[in-house]
């Protein structure tokens, strides 16, 4: 369903690009530094796991889509939360994960 892969895409997409583009203005405009040992992969793999928004995603879907109004509607959104906090979950892990083999 296309509410289903919108806010799924929020979670995979959105919030890591939204996390890692403000660090890395934050670091470019020197507001801030990396700490000592942190290399962009791992601020890359924090975004990811920022997805892992599952209360306050539900809580927007229930807003957005009340179940009085369209229960479908609602259905399909937490389906998206649900799938796309499962993929941040993972794909943050992974790229942990692989950060700390590679060093």
């Amino acid at each position: 369903h296309p509410v289903s892969l919108g806010v799924a895409a929020g979670l995979i997409v959105g919030k890591p690009l939204g996390i890692v583009a403000f660090s890395w203005l934050a670091v470019r405009l020197g507001f801030a530094r990396l700490p000592n040992g942190t290399a962009w992969t791992h601020i890359i793999a924090a975004g990811f796991l920022g997805g892992i928004g599952f209360t306050m995603a539900i809580f927007v879907a229930n807003l957005a889509f009340p179940e009085v109004v369209n229960p479908d509607l609602l259905a399909a959104s937490k389906v998206g939360v649900i799938a796309g906090t499962l993929l941040s979950a993972v794909i943050g892990a992974g790229l942990l994960a692989w950060s700390i083999k590679s060093k």
